[in-house]
């Protein structure tokens, strides 16, 4: 029945378990079960169900439940029991690491299906009863499965079977083999084999490094003429396994040569064996057999023979089909079942395979039906004891304890696993109190009083304990509530003429403050404040008046005393007055001035010494110079003017009255001296300021002078800016500083002093003129420098052509005249200083044949021409220039269309191109031939097929021609398609 709980019992169980365990230590647990601190109703529990299964089969943290109701006189309630299941752990399957290449040994065949290696590694070891690792760590597997060339290998007998592995590594075994033809590793293939299954495998696992015998002795070297190289090998003693370290390369090189040329023939090996491997069976087929090439030519030896002449065929022999063969059935093996039905299964082998087409009937494995009972009975643990369920009174005490291992099939069942007596327990606990409360407030104010304070009870006794009290008083208060005068309903206050110290207890005199002494003293006396001595400034403090020596007390009492207000008695009148004395001399402190101090230049500053230390005065002039000077800031003599020492008196005579605060003054005369002082230059410049155009190297431009207000001067001067370097100066005097023949000979930008060019006929240049002497002192000055106009030579004279035909008449123009002149307006005259013994003239602005010039033992004449300008004076350039007789064009001839560059090929003259080509294809070249050397000739197209060709981009390229009679010149041009061609609408053009 506890085993049939639904979903919301199973809740309910869960609520009761946990009011349970409350109430086992709260002694009222009123409205939980309907029962009062003394009073409980009667409940009876039913013994527990049977545990279920665990939450999981394997791991950590597994739980497994059970049930019982408790039945009480007005419900029945489930609850529900929960335990941790025995650890065990989950099995773990070995898992491997894929199936990889050994890089050591090669693929057995290079082509017709050959075989290598694969190995594995484990990559987690199986635990906890897991899957366990496989023992086959490695498998041959196909490789080289491209097709062989007809021609067979032969090979020497096999070595010797790899030793077994060992532990962990398998049964594979592996043999190797040479070639004997052909010579090296392109056709002979299986020089290596493997076998699995031969080895045992022992049952453990150790791990094993691998293990290699020593080097074998260098072979021979690869050649005999020249560098090669010669190879040694080790084998494997022992295979790794286990994890073990891998093992290393097995093979070594080392170069070897150049050797001593060693002339070797050709030796040629006897037949060998005849290779079957061609031969079908049972339809015969051709067997074939070898001679190798034991030892290659070298060096100039005798060749090998022809390798028609190392190969023999003849007829198979025939081969009959055969059908394979089973060894015996092995054992069956155990039924799969374990507790009713279920399969067994058994296994046997291939005795041989069938061969020559054979065929192989029947299977490898076969199953039947079985049965099979397991009996397994209940195994459980020992009890385990629980307190017992009252803590103050009579309960109950159970026990418990777990399935180990379930019934299995008709195993003994399991017995009760739960059990449970009547018990008697008192625990008596006395109750737990909280901290004390804060003091509640004193009940008297002004007096000494009392207090109280509590706690709370934080665990209350059960069964039969006690508690400690949970109230506590203490007296409180002080006299007068720590008042110092007056207490008030808890409020501290003084009496007359005393104030509440901050501490809200004390008090202290009412404070009249430091007495401020009176400072009005009565016209034309000197007064001063008078001293006081105080006892203190409190209430009831008394203070005493006195004036220092030289004076006397007036107007008041010397006596004053602070009054319960807080105020000092009255001494407003009280002063110290002094018995007045005139001074007795004024001073300034400075009495020079250097020239060209600006205006308010302070002096001097005034003092006065009198016989009473403390007066103060004040000045004022009653003769200031005409008014050059006045009193500032009450004591400072300062000017009203600029001072010159050149212009001005070297003098000035002033009085100065100085009146104390009694009205007495005393009046002092001071004479002002102008003192002489080093003055910069005031400006300079110079003169003349202009230049002509186009000067030479070193023109001076002028010369430069300086205004100073004291003469006799000499100055220093100082290029600032040189207008990019146009200027220097040396001396007083501005030169130019570059160079003009550029100029004459250009012109244009290489000109720098250029009326004609804005940039170039205004400059500005900065100069610092420098006094010498003592006080050097300086002045810069800015100085505009003027290009004025000159007549410039013309420049640029040239001839637009050099070639004339012969035989051309008299008059004909060889070329036009040019020249450049930069004055606005001139006019340009020509003629000619060498005319070539008259053949040349001038026309206006031509050259012109002045005879009918005739191609002989001279082609070119030399001419100088003159340019003159209309400027004054007038200026003129000649210039040389040479002219080429040419020799009388002929006509073109041999003109030709040709495919060359063309889209088709077709002869001279008849082109052909296909239908809708695309515009600006080639149709092919034309060519023309001209006998004159150095002939352009041009092409053009007098009729284009109404639009349908063109010529190139390039109207001809021309080359000069070799050999050919009567040609020196050849030009072509390329012909393209610049329209729709369409043979359907005209198939001529």
């Amino acid at each position: 029945a506890s085993n049939a709980f639904t979903m919301k019992s199973f809740s309910t169980a869960r609520v009761f378990l946990l009011t349970v365990v409350v109430c086992m230590w709260v002694t009222d647990c009123d409205g939980i079960f309907g029962w009062r601190r003394r009073r409980r109703s009667s409940c009876t529990t039913n013994t527990w169900g049977s545990w279920g299964a665990c939450s999981a089969t394997c791991g950590l943290n597994r739980q497994k439940s059970r049930y019982r109701t408790t039945t009480c006189s007005t419900s029945s309630t489930p609850v529900k029991d929960s335990a941790t299941c025995p650890l065990l752990f989950c099995p773990v399957d070995c898992v491997m690491n894929a199936w990889t290449v050994d890089k050591a040994i090669a693929c057995s065949a290079t082509c017709g299906g050959g075989s290598r290696i694969e190995t594995r590694t484990v990559k987690q070891n199986a635990f906890f009863s897991g899957k366990a690792c496989p023992t086959n760590v490695y498998r041959i597997a196909p490789c080289g499965t491209t097709a062989c060339p007809i021609r067979t290998c032969l090979y020497n007998v096999w070595g010797a079977w790899s030793a077994c592995p060992g532990c962990m590594g398998g049964t594979l075994q592996t043999r190797y083999r040479t070639s004997i033809f052909p010579k090296g590793p392109v056709n002979c293939v299986k020089t290596s084999e493997a076998r699995n299954g031969v080895c045992k495998t022992p049952p453990c696992c150790t791990v094993q490094n691998c293990a290699v015998n020593e080097w074998t002795a260098y072979g021979a070297c690869s050649v005999t003429c020249g560098s090669g190289s010669k190879l040694r090998y080790r084998a494997i003693s022992r295979v790794s396994s286990c994890g073990g370290t891998a093992c290393p390369t097995l093979k070594q090189s080392t170069p070897c040569g150049p050797g001593k040329p060693s002339i070797k023939h050709c030796q040629v090996s006897s037949w060998g064996r005849w290779d079957t491997s061609k031969c079908v069976p049972c339809r015969g087929g051709t067997e074939y057999r070898y001679k190798t090439i034991q030892v290659q030519p070298e060096c100039g030896g005798q060749a090998c023979p022809p390798a028609s002449s190392l190969v023999q065929s003849r007829p198979c022999t025939v081969c009959c089909p055969r059908d394979c063969t089973w060894n015996g059935w092995n054992l069956w093996s155990t039924c799969s079942a374990t507790c009713g039905k279920g399969k067994s299964f058994r296994y046997r082998t291939s005795a041989s395979k069938a061969t020559c087409g054979g065929a192989c009937t029947g299977y490898a494995s076969e199953s039947k039906d079985c049965k099979r009972e397991v009996n397994q009975d209940c195994v459980v643990n020992t009890w385990s004891e629980y307190p017992c369920t009252s803590v103050c009174g009579t309960g109950t005490k159970a026990r418990l304890r777990y399935i180990i291992t379930p019934q299995a099939c008709r195993g003994r069942a399991c017995p009760a696993t739960y059990d449970s007596v009547p018990c008697t327990v008192h625990l008596n606990e006395d109750c737990k109190l909280g901290d004390w409360g804060g003091w509640s407030a004193c009940n008297s104010v002004c007096s000494v009083g009392m207090k109280y304070r509590t706690r709370k009870i934080t665990v209350p006794a059960k069964c039969k304990g006690v508690c400690n009290p949970t109230q506590d008083t203490a007296t409180c208060g002080k006299v007068l509530g720590g008042c110092e005068q007056i207490c008030n309903n808890g409020a501290c206050s003084c009496w007359s003429g005393y104030v509440l110290n901050p501490d809200k207890k004390t008090c202290s005199g009412r404070s009249c403050g430091t007495p401020v002494m009176s400072t009005t003293c009565r016209p034309a006396a000197t007064c001063t404040t008078a001293r006081v001595l105080c006892a203190g400034t409190t209430y009831d403090k008394t203070c005493h008046m006195s004036c220092p020596s030289g004076y006397s007390l007036m107007g008041g009492t010397s006596t004053i005393r602070c009054q319960a207000s807080g105020v000092w008695t009255d001494h407003s009148n009280t002063i110290c007055e002094l018995v007045n004395k005139a001074p007795t001399q004024v001073f300034l402190s400075h009495s020079s001035l250097k020239e060209n101090s600006p205006v308010g230049t302070v002096v001097g500053s005034f003092t006065t010494t009198d016989p009473n230390p403390a007066d103060a005065h004040t000045y004022s002039l009653s003769a200031s110079a005409a008014g050059k000077f006045r009193i500032d800031r009450g004591s400072q003599l300062v000017t009203t003017f600029v001072p010159d020492f050149e212009t001005q008196p070297h003098s000035y005579g002033i009085s100065v009255k100085s009146t104390d605060s009694g009205g007495l003054s005393r009046t002092d005369t001071f004479i002002i001296r102008i003192l002489n002082g080093p003055e910069p230059p005031t400006s300079c410049q110079l003169s003349p300021r202009v230049v002509k155009e186009n000067p030479s190297l070193g023109t001076i431009v002028g010369k430069l002078s300086t205004v100073h207000p004291d003469p006799g001067q000499t100055f220093k001067y100082t290029l600032l800016g040189s207008a990019s370097g146009r200027f220097t100066i040396s001396g007083d005097e501005i030169k130019v500083a570059q160079s003009n023949a550029d100029c004459l000979a250009t012109g244009g930008s290489k000109c720098l002093y250029n009326y004609e060019s804005a940039s170039n006929n205004n400059f500005k240049i900065m100069v610092r003129s420098t006094n010498k002497g003592q006080h050097p002192l300086s002045v810069d000055c800015t100085v505009a420098i003027s290009v004025t106009d000159i007549n410039d030579k013309p420049r640029n004279l040239s001839l637009s052509g050099f070639t004339i035909r012969e035989a051309s008449p008299i008059g004909t123009a060889i070329g036009k005249l040019s020249c450049f002149d930069e004055d606005v307006g001139q006019t340009i005259t020509y003629s000619l200083i060498d005319s070539a013994g008259g053949r040349f003239s001038i026309s206006g602005n031509k050259v012109v044949a002045a005879q009918v010039l005739l191609r002989g033992a001279t082609n070119t004449y030399t001419l100088t021409v003159r340019a003159t300008d209309s400027g004054s004076p007038k200026m003129s350039v000649e210039k040389p220039f040479t002219v080429s007789v040419l020799d009388k064009r002929d006509a073109p001839i041999n003109i030709q269309l040709t495919s060359t560059g063309g889209q088709q090929t077709f002869p001279a003259n008849n082109p052909t191109i296909a239908e809708n080509t695309v515009k600006n294809t080639v149709l092919g070249t034309a060519t023309a031939d001209d006998p004159d050397v150095n002939a352009n000739i041009i092409f053009s197209l007098d009729d284009n097929a109404g639009g349908r060709f063109s010529l190139g981009k390039q109207s001809s390229l021309c080359t000069a021609v070799a050999g050919v009679p009567g040609v020196l010149t050849r030009c072509s041009a390329k012909i393209l398609v610049s329209g729709i061609l369409n043979h359907e609408q005209d198939a001529l053009h």
